[in-house]
């Protein structure tokens, strides 16, 4: 019986030999290879995933980012403040009114010269009342001349509608003023010796030229013709 069981031992060794001798692949080096190149394998793999983590936290982040930025509030539009440049330039201009009148005519058509009745208005008005903004420091003068240029006369006749409303002066350097000689080509003695253009402010007639006149907020300007030297039209 012992010799049956050694008998039996001996080919089991016999066919684990033959077997090794078959199979050499089966080794405990390449075991231990196999275990190697599946470590390998795991750590790539578990590169891969630790890449792919990174990837994602920084696709993140840059969303992060963009979310952050895309949030941003933009700044509040600057609120309109009231601007003192306007208010400034309203204060640099005052209103006033002129009136331009040769009625005193009418009544001396007789002595008027006859190439000039044309241009005499039938009520006498060359411009009748107007309101002008102009500026501080202006003149009456200023504003006559201002006003001949923006205005045709309240007959709107031919004479006026290219140029506004004729005008011509001159300048006297002795005494730094300027010279009315005609309106709406109305010189002075085409209606007698004593007629000529004179001007006045709020009813009063200034002893000095129009030129000379400073306006003032609110003031009524009216250059009139007289016949007889301011006797009548004062």
């Amino acid at each position: 019986m012992k010799k049956k069981i050694s008998l039996l031992l001996v080919c089991f060794v016999v066919l684990l030999s033959l077997c090794s001798c078959r199979n050499p692949g089966i080794t405990s080096e390449n075991v231990s290879e196999t275990v190697s190149e599946n470590e390998t394998f795991s750590m790539n793999l578990s590169y891969e995933a630790t890449s792919s983590s990174t990837f994602s936290e920084t696709t993140t982040s840059s969303e992060s980012k963009t979310s952050q930025v895309s949030t941003v509030p933009s700044e509040p539009a600057s609120s309109t403040q009231p601007s003192t440049e306007a208010t400034e330039k309203e204060e640099e201009y005052i209103t006033c009114t002129l009136q331009i009148d040769c009625s005193t005519i009418i009544n001396n058509i007789g002595s008027m010269n006859e190439s000039k009745c044309e241009f005499v208005p039938s009520d006498g008005k060359i411009l009748a009342e107007k309101k002008f903004r102009v500026k501080k420091g202006n003149t009456a003068f200023d504003l006559l001349k201002t006003a001949c240029l923006e205005n045709v006369c309240a007959d709107n006749c031919r004479f006026c509608a290219k140029n506004g409303i004729h005008l011509d002066y001159s300048y006297t350097p002795a005494y730094e003023n300027y010279y009315i000689r005609g309106i709406h080509q109305i010189y002075e003695k085409d209606c007698g010796s004593r007629s000529g253009w004179m001007y006045c402010v709020n009813g009063t007639f200034p002893n000095f030229g129009s030129s000379s006149y400073v306006l003032k907020e609110g003031d009524k300007v009216c250059f009139v013709y007289t016949c007889d030297l301011g006797e009548d039209v004062a």
